[in-house]
């Protein structure tokens, strides 16, 4: 019987729950990856994907009409133009303190290194998710399945 264990990867990028969610954004889009688990130590406490950082990176910027304002002063025009720029500076630099702890998903689907196979099939298919933390007994992550190493344990002959 195929078991996760035989198909998991074991080097896998993580994170911890006070990292930058800028370094997230960054490492991920460096290793082309959709996401990774959120670790203390080895034990595993939530995972993060593009989704969450690209939901946190959607930045609300204020759009203001110039439009109309032809025949008003320059002044004011640029007066509208500098505030603006302030308050998108201020939404930047807050967002620049958030941490990963902030955005990540906290009741993560896992599964054990020994179940079989199909069960992860019936886990990522049941969840809607795009890979599995592999966590021993103790909760301490020791892999990842996803979707694609589900495909090589199709393709395996085995």
């Amino acid at each position: 019987m195929k078991r996760v264990k035989n198909y998991m990867r074991k080097d896998v990028v993580t994170f911890g729950p006070h990292d930058s969610i800028f370094d997230v954004a960054e490492i991920l889009a460096k290793e082309g990856i959709s996401g990774a688990p959120v670790v203390d130590g080895r034990k595993l406490v939530g995972i993060i994907t593009v989704s969450d950082v690209i939901k946190f990176m959607e930045v609300n910027i204020t759009n203001t009409s110039i439009g109309g304002l032809e025949k008003q002063s320059t002044t004011l025009m640029v007066t509208l133009m500098i505030k603006d720029e302030i308050e998108y500076l201020a939404r930047v630099k807050k967002m620049a303190k958030s941490l990963v702890k902030d955005f990540m998903t906290k009741d993560v689907v896992t599964i054990a290194p020994e179940s079989p196979i199909i069960e992860a099939a019936e886990l990522l298919d049941k969840h809607k998710v795009n890979r599995l933390p592999v966590v021993d007994e103790k909760g301490k992550l020791i892999g990842v399945l996803s979707r694609t190493d589900m495909l090589r344990a199709l393709l395996d002959k085995d």
